[in-house]
């Protein structure tokens, strides 16, 4: 299993301020990428299956749980999101309903908060929420959404708060 831990997070420059580079540059160079969109889409779940087998495998070893495959700092995560991204800029501008681009359109306002305030909501819900009972498969899933709504919600307040101040 030492193959496995050159995934470990200590040893790749991953982190979310990484992302915000990776998708500057990606954007940067959007015109001399030339891999079309499905590919990205199935490098990105690609990396995905190794990250879950990987997570497996490992815990299996050890007999118990170990999620540190599924941090930030990953390099399969990275390259994850990074086809997704690549993938993204490749398909062009999505069709979407009305009620689909109001949705969209509070996200988008709201999205560099939310990309910053995050984490202070997920070390807060890590440490007060006892969540090492619930499997990784269900609990990453429900605990992204509840994250991503409550710091949309404290966006929301702090856009809200702002405008105010500015009269």
């Amino acid at each position: 299993m030492k193959f496995l831990d050159k995934f470990n997070i200590k040893r790749c420059p991953w982190s979310a301020l990484g992302y915000f580079i990776m998708g500057y540059i990606v954007n940067h160079f959007r015109g001399r990428i030339r891999m079309r969109h499905r590919l990205c889409y199935g490098l990105s779940v690609g990396f995905m299956v190794i990250t879950i087998m990987a997570t497996y495998l490992y815990s299996l070893n050890l007999d118990k749980h170990v999620d540190r495959f599924l941090q930030y700092r990953n390099v399969l995560i990275g390259a994850s999101a990074t086809m997704e991204f690549i993938g993204v800029l490749q398909n062009g501008t999505p069709k979407f309903r009305a009620k689909a681009k109001k949705v969209i359109k509070v996200i988008s306002k709201h999205s560099f908060t939310i990309y910053l305030a995050h984490i202070l909501f997920l070390d807060i819900f890590k440490k007060e929420v006892p969540i090492w009972e619930i499997p990784s498969i269900i609990g990453i899933p429900v605990i992204a959404i509840i994250v991503f709504l409550i710091t949309l919600l404290f966006a929301s307040i702090l856009n809200r708060i702002d405008r105010k101040s500015k009269g």
